[in-house]
C-alpha cells in the first residue's frame, strides 16, 4: 500500500550527520599589539549604497566624562552616581567585608563544533529545546537561596546551540495544532505527514475527499494540505498521534510516519551500527516531541546513557527485564480501548537494539495486533519475516519504506550526541545546594569592567533582547542585538568564535564584516558616538565601555552595596515568554557561558537577601517591591512566591500610606 508521499527521491545530505561542508570565516590579522581601535561604520552618502572598504581608523577614543568603572574584576570602585541610597556590605562567610565591586574573574571555553546530526532532527530539536525550557522552569521554581546550577562541558552545550538552530518551532507548533483539531470520533485515518516550508501536509492510508476546513484535500483524497498561516486552535485534548514521528526528510520537507499505523511489528535493516543511530534518534524524538503527552518509551539494548533521564522512559539490556511489565500496560491498554475508555490509554514503544528471542517476538507482535491502532509500536534493528514494515537503510544514509513509497534521507543521531543530550537534561534537571549555611549572594564572574552609567545598554532581562541609548530603543535589527550581546557577554573574541556562535551554520568573511559594520553603525547614533566595537591588531573585537549588558550592571551595583537600584531596573523588564524560550534560531550559545546559568539563581538570591533585610526593618512595603522585582524575571521562582506572600502579610495600614519610600 503506497501512500504516494514523496514525489522526489530523499538527498542523504540534507540530513545525515557529517555529510555537508559548512562555511568558515578566514582568519583575521596576526598576533600583534595590544592596541584597540574602533571598527567604523560605513556612512553612506545620500543615494549611495554602502561599499566593501575596510577599515581604515585605529585610534582609540577618548572617553573624555571622567568617570570611573565600576569593576567588576577587582580592579576598582565605583563612582558615586545617582542619589545616595542605602548599602548593603555583604560580608563573606569568614565574616571578612568584600570591596566594592569585586567579582573573580571569568573562566571560559570557545565554543565546541556543533553536533549537526542534532542540528538536521528538526522535530526533535524543537522538542529537547522545549524539555530544557521546562526543566529550567521546574529548577527555577524548586531551587532553595544558595544553590548553584552545575556547569557543563562545551561539548554539552554545543548540543543546546544546535538545538536552537535546528528546531523548526512555527512548524511542531502547526503539526502538533493540526493533530488535534479533529473532533472526537472523527480522526482521519493519517499515516503519515510532511512539513514543508509553507505548509503541512498529512497522507492517509484510505481516500477521503471531504477534509474538514481549513484542510484541503487533492485529487486523490489521500493527501490533505494545511497552510503554514491557516488559524487553528491553540492545542486541546490528547493528541490522537502520538507515534507520529520523524524518520528524515525528502527534497520537499520533513516527513513522519505513525508508528502505531503498523499493526505489527517494524524493522529497520541496514549496517547494524548506522542503524541503530537511526532508532536512536526516533527513540529521543518520540519522547520529547510536542505531541507525545503520555506515551511510554521502552529502550531496549542501546546501553544505559539515558537511564532514569525521564519518568517515560525505561532502558534495559534484555528485553526479559521489561516484557513482563510492557504486557501488563500492553493488557490495561487493551482492556481501556474496548471497554469505551480510551483517556485510560498510555501509548508505548519498544524500540530494540537487536531482535529479541523468538519467544519474545511472538508475544509482542501479538499485542501490537490485539487493536486496530493498537497503543503500542515495536521497532526493532534487524529483520524478521514477519514484520509489517521494513525501514532499509542503505549506506549513504537513504532510507526506504516500500510498504509506504517512502525514501528520505534518514535522521540518526550518533552515540556522543545521545550522550550529550542525557548530560544536558541533567544539567537542567536541578540545582545543588552545597552550603546550607549560605547567607551571602555569590555574584557571577564577569568577563569585563563594568561602566556605571553606560550609552548603550544590551537587555537580554525580560521577553525580547533590545539595545537601549538613551532615548529608549536603538533601531537594530536582530543580528546586530545578537552580535552586541555576545561581544558583551564573552568579552574580548575573534572573529571566528564570534562567527561560530552568531552565525552557526557558516558565514562569508565579506557578509560578517557586513554584519560588524552595521553594528558599528547602529551604535554611531548614540549622543557621543564613542561606543563601538574596538578591533586589535591582531583582530581581536571587544565592546567600548559606553556598552553594557543588563546582566553586568545588576552584579556590579548589587556588589557596590547599590541594591535597591539594582532591583529597579527590572521594573521596565516585559515578564519572559511562556516556555522561556529564545528566539528562535538565535541566542542557541547562550547556555554554554557560565553566567547564563549563574544569573538566574544570583538575581532571586538577590531579591530574597532584600525582603529578608526590609522585612526586618518593618518595610513590607518594601519587601513587595523587591520580590516583585525579582518575579518579572524568575515569574516561576517559589522562594520569591513565599517572599511575596510573607511581605504582603505583615502589611499594615500604615504601610499603604507610606508607599515605597526610603526606609526609615
Amino acid at each position: 500500500m503506497g501512500v504516494g508521499l514523496v514525489d522526489l527521491p530523499g538527498d542523504p545530505r540534507l540530513s545525515w550527520p557529517g555529510a555537508e561542508d559548512r562555511g568558515t570565516v578566514a582568519p583575521s590579522g596576526s598576533p600583534g599589539g595590544a592596541g584597540g581601535a574602533p571598527l567604523e561604520a560605513e556612512v553612506p552618502e545620500p543615494g549611495s549604497e554602502p561599499g566593501p572598504d575596510p577599515v581604515t581608523a585605529w585610534a582609540e577614543p577618548d572617553r573624555g566624562d571622567g568617570a570611573e568603572p565600576v569593576d567588576a574584576r577587582g580592579s576598582g570602585a565605583s563612582a558615586d552616581t545617582g542619589p545616595a541610597e542605602e548599602e548593603y556590605e555583604y560580608e563573606d562567610e569568614d565574616g571578612e567585608q568584600r570591596a566594592e565591586g569585586e567579582v573573580g574573574g571569568a573562566v571560559d571555553h570557545p565554543p565546541a563544533a556543533l553536533p549537526w546530526d542534532l542540528v538536521h532532527a528538526q522535530m526533535l530539536a524543537d522538542g529537547l529545546v522545549t524539555a530544557l525550557a521546562v526543566r529550567r522552569m521546574q529548577r527555577d521554581h524548586d531551587r532553595p537561596f544558595g544553590a548553584e546550577v552545575q556547569p557543563i562541558r562545551p561539548e554539552v552545550a554545543a548540543v543546546a546551540a544546535a538545538a536552537h538552530l535546528g528546531a523548526d518551532a512555527s512548524g511542531a507548533d502547526l503539526l502538533d495544532r493540526a493533530l488535534r483539531v479533529f473532533p472526537a470520533g472523527t480522526r482521519p485515518n493519517v499515516i503519515a505527514a510532511r512539513v514543508l516550508p509553507d505548509s503541512v501536509e498529512f497522507a492517509l492510508s484510505a481516500p477521503d475527499h471531504r477534509p474538514p476546513r481549513p484542510f484541503r484535500a487533492d485529487a486523490s483524497g489521500r493527501r490533505w494540505s494545511l497552510p503554514r498561516d491557516a488559524e487553528l486552535p491553540p492545542p486541546r485534548g490528547r493528541s490522537p498521534f502520538p507515534g507520529l514521528v520523524s524518520l528524515g526528510r525528502d527534497r520537499a520537507g520533513w516527513v513522519l510516519v505513525d508508528l502505531l499505523a503498523a499493526g505489527g511489528p517494524i524493522g529497520i535493516v541496514g549496517d547494524r551500527g548506522a542503524t541503530r543511530l537511526v532508532a536512536s534518534a526516533i527513540a529521543l524524538e518520540l519522547l520529547f516531541k510536542r505531541w507525545s503527552d503520555d506515551l511510554r518509551v521502552v529502550m531496549v539494548g542501546f546501553g544505559l546513557p539515558l537511564a532514569r533521564l525521564d519518568p517515560r522512559l525505561t532502558c534495559a539490556d534484555r528485553i526479559d527485564d521489561v516484557i513482563e511489565q510492557v504486557v501488563r500496560r500492553g493488557v490495561d491498554n487493551h482492556h481501556a480501548l474496548t471497554a469505551g475508555r480510551p483517556d485510560e490509554v498510555v501509548p508505548q514503544f519498544l524500540v530494540l537494539a537487536e531482535p529479541p528471542p523468538q519467544p519474545a517476538y511472538e508475544l509482542l507482535r501479538h499485542l501490537v495486533g490485539q487493536h486496530v491502532r493498537a497503543p503500542i509500536a515495536v521497532l526493532v534493528v534487524g529483520r524478521n519475516r514477519h514484520d509489517r514494515w521494513t525501514f532499509e537503510l542503505d549506506a549513504g544514509g537513504v532510507l526506504r519504506c516500500r510498504p509506504l513509497n517512502l525514501v528520505v534521507g534518514a535522521q540518526a543521531l550518533s552515540a556522543d550526541t545521545v550522550g550529550a543530550v542525557a548530560e544536558l537534561l541533567r544539567a537542567e534537571a536541578g540545582a545543588v545546594l552545597h552550603d546550607p549555611a549560605t547567607q551571602v549572594p555569590v555574584p557571577p564572574d564577569l568577563p569585563r569592567h563594568v561602566h556605571p552609567e553606560p550609552e548603550v545598554v544590551v537587555r537580554l532581562f525580560g521577553r525580547t533582547p533590545q539595545l537601549h541609548g538613551p532615548h529608549g530603543p536603538l533601531d537594530a535589527d536582530p543580528v546586530s542585538i545578537e552580535i552586541v550581546a555576545f561581544l558583551a557577554l564573552r568579552g574580548a573574541t575573534t572573529r571566528e568564535e564570534l562567527a561560530a556562535a552568531v552565525f552557526p551554520s557558516g558565514v562569508p568573511a565579506a557578509d560578517l564584516e557586513t554584519a560588524l559594520k552595521t553594528v558599528a553603525q547602529v551604535l554611531l547614533g548614540t549622543p557621543s558616538g564613542e561606543a563601538g566595537v574596538l578591533e586589535y591588531p591582531d583582530g581581536t573585537l571587544a565592546l567600548t565601555d559606553d556598552v553594557q549588558l543588563d546582566w553586568h550592571l545588576f552584579v556590579a551595583l548589587c556588589v557596590a552595596g547599590r541594591v535597591d537600584q539594582a532591583l529597579e531596573m527590572l521594573n521596565s523588564v516585559a515578564s519572559p515568554a511562556p516556555g522561556g524560550r529564545e528566539p528562535e534560531h538565535r541566542y542557541g550559545w547562550l547556555t554554554g557561558l557560565p553566567i547564563s546559568r549563574t544569573m538566574p539563581g544570583y538575581l532571586a538570591d538577590v531579591a530574597h537577601a532584600v525582603v529578608a533585610h526590609r522585612l526586618a526593618q518593618g518595610r513590607p512595603d518594601l519587601a513587595i517591591v523587591a520580590a516583585s522585582a525579582g518575579l518579572r524575571v524568575l515569574p516561576f521562582s517559589q522562594v520569591l512566591r513565599d517572599d511575596l506572600d510573607a511581605a504582603v502579610r505583615a502589611m499594615r495600614p500604615e504601610h499603604l500610606v507610606a508607599g515605597s519610600g526610603p526606609a526609615s
